[in-house]
């Protein structure tokens, strides 16, 4: 293996002379947290508190704080600007990966292919982030993750001199972009390649590569005899013991003796997860490391052997150029039109807010259609344009779908038997109270055949026909009865008084207008009590049967139930109440007076 030549190649394209740096402002910007007034504010990161750049993979940008100041990020093209500028502004530093994830450049074998990584990267050519570099707020080019992992190439693990030659395309269009790669310098000396356009390597540690003392010493000194820099990290979601998230403990003692080491120059852990990084002890663990890092002095993750900065060009003479500072908006729901909650670009120069006026596509009191990721766009306008640019920025908002509201009313009972399908008639309403067309579901179906309950339960399930709208149900009730239309012969109904010999049966005739499934009456029922006698007019019970105990039985001849109701001799001269309480929850009563 060789090392690392002394003599680096000078990155090709570095006559482009607006990506050059003053050399001063690159000591300053990498070597202190001071920065020289006298600097352009368009390449300063004023809000950097020091130190090299600490936190996670997708760190979003309101995160970037007092705890975190460090981060991998995956940004499109069309936000690049815009999203640096809001990073910026909260004094955070990020490695950027510009080809997106490995899906975007294997081939149909599932290989790395140059070709398709080179046309991803290409995609950047045309952005201009030179002054984001030139100010430490960009800190590498993240070429691709774990070359040396087969798994993630079908078979093949990309070798390195292809990352090299990787290395070697960035700095042709980005000279002054430090060139990174995730994985262990050890992989990287396993290959007969002098590095001269790879910047550095990366060491994550996990619980499984041993004491992290030896991890740490081990990487140090595998990067510096490949003369390269080292980014470090932890695995803090599945390299704690046993392959677990890491405990706060964890994650301060393991991280505190990575940052025990003056060399690496940067500390960007796996993986941002706000329910993990809120939990107990999570936070003060992280603001201990935060610490660590913030205290230890700036370093570039420029590997040793990149060539020196050119001097800046004197600036153009002309209107000073206007950053658009503009935090994404959180996610609105649809129905929700746009307004100043969401449209709320702000224009800085120099540190200072500069008049003038902003339009936005689209404007406010729109109303957008449900989906993700929607550009909204801001174009500013300076009140002075001789003295200030023009400029743009765009975010991205998500608009969620809005729940509907379900109307569905039925009235209190129906009849037992086929379900009227007239009575599943939900509606589904949205914004304004428009209706929202879909399909309705519904639970049982019209035609299903309903038994006797007090409370049958009917529901609906809607599923809207577009995007705007979610899924939703409701439920409502109602009683199923039986047609019940009053006691049959002999039996009178209440008002006539029924006057019957005590101990005889009484054959009890009703109609529940055919033979329903069993049972037809509710638990305990008939009831009989002891009431005093009406003053009603009588009618005496001439037809008895004989039994010997009380039975129902349904009569197909007529249609009719027979309860045979046996009464008792002792009943004589007193009068008794017998109620039928049916399944469906009704009572029908008659009052009988028994004489010897």
């Amino acid at each position: 293996m060789s090392q690392r030549s002394t003599d680096r190649i000078a990155p090709l394209g570095v006559q482009v002379v607006a990506l050059l740096l003053v050399c001063t402002a690159l000591t300053g910007c990498e070597n202190s947290d001071t920065l020289d007034p006298g600097e352009s504010p368009a390449t300063v990161a004023a809000a950097f508190a020091g130190g090299i750049p600490f936190g996670a993979f997708n760190l979003p940008n309101g995160e970037f704080g007092d705890r975190y100041n460090g981060a991998h990020r995956n940004i499109a093209p069309s936000d690049l600007v815009a999203s640096l500028s809001a990073i910026q502004s909260r004094g955070g530093r990020v490695v950027l990966v510009l080809a997106g994830g490995p899906n975007n450049y294997k081939d149909a074998e599932g290989h790395f292919s140059f070709s398709l990584w080179r046309s991803r990267v290409d995609r950047f050519r045309s952005v201009d982030f030179a002054s984001f570099v030139a100010d430490g707020t960009v800190f590498g080019h993240y070429l691709l993750d774990e070359p040396n992992d087969a798994s993630n190439w079908n078979g093949e693990p990309i070798p390195g001199d292809t990352v090299e030659a990787m290395a070697r395309y960035s700095k042709e269009i980005w000279p002054d972009l430090p060139t990174v790669v995730r994985v262990e310098p050890a992989y990287l000396a396993g290959f007969n390649v002098d590095y001269r356009y790879l910047d550095a390597a990366w060491a994550q540690y996990v619980h499984r590569k041993g004491a992290v003392g030896d991890f740490i010493s081990r990487n140090v000194a595998n990067a510096q005899d490949l003369g390269l820099e080292l980014v470090v990290g932890l695995n803090i979601l599945g390299g704690g013991q046993g392959g677990v998230a890491m405990t706060a403990t964890e994650v301060r003692d393991w991280g505190s003796v990575l940052l025990g080491s003056s060399y690496p120059c940067a500390f960007i852990s796996w993986k941002y997860d706000a329910t993990y990084l809120g939990s107990a002890g999570v936070g003060e663990a992280m603001d201990a490391l935060r610490s660590l890092a913030q205290g230890r002095a700036g370093k570039t993750c420029r590997g040793s052997g990149a060539p020196p900065q050119d001097p800046d060009p004197e600036p153009e003479p002309g209107s000073s150029p206007v950053t658009v500072t503009w935090t994404e908006p959180q996610d609105i729901t649809y129905g929700t039109t746009l307004g100043a909650a969401q449209l709320n670009a702000a224009a800085m120069s120099g540190g200072q807010s500069v008049p003038g006026s902003f339009s936005y596509a689209p404007g406010p009191g729109t109303l957008l259609a449900a989906g993700e990721n929607q550009t909204l766009t801001a174009t500013f306008t300076p009140s002075d344009p001789d003295k200030y640019e023009s400029a743009t920025a765009t975010v991205q908002i998500d608009v969620l779908p809005a729940a509907p509201a379900l109307a569905w009313s039925v009235p209190a009972t129906t009849l037992v038997g086929p379900l009227d399908g007239a009575l599943l008639a939900a509606s589904a309403r949205g914004v304004d109270g428009a209706s929202v067309a879909g399909t309705f579901t519904y639970s049982p179906a019209g035609g299903q055949v309903l038994d006797a309950t007090p409370s049958q339960v009917l529901s609906v399930s809607f599923q809207p026909s577009g995007s705007n709208y979610t899924a939703a149900t409701k439920s409502v009730s109602l009683a199923v009865r039986y047609p019940w239309t009053g006691f049959f012969e002999p039996v009178n109904n209440p008002g006539v008084l029924n006057r019957a010999k005590a101990g005889t049966a009484i054959p009890v005739r009703f109609s529940l207008g055919g033979n329903r499934p069993a049972p037809i009456l509710a638990p305990g029922s008939p009831e009989v009590a002891n009431v005093k006698c009406p003053s009603w007019s009588s009618d005496v019970i001439e037809q008895t049967v004989t039994a010997s105990s009380s039975s129902l039985r349904y009569e197909s001849s007529t249609g009719q139930y027979v309860y045979t109701w046996v009464t008792a001799s002792s009943w004589a001269g007193k009068c008794r109440r017998l109620t039928l309480v049916l399944k469906d929850g009704t009572r029908h009563e008659a009052i009988f007076r028994f004489v010897r």
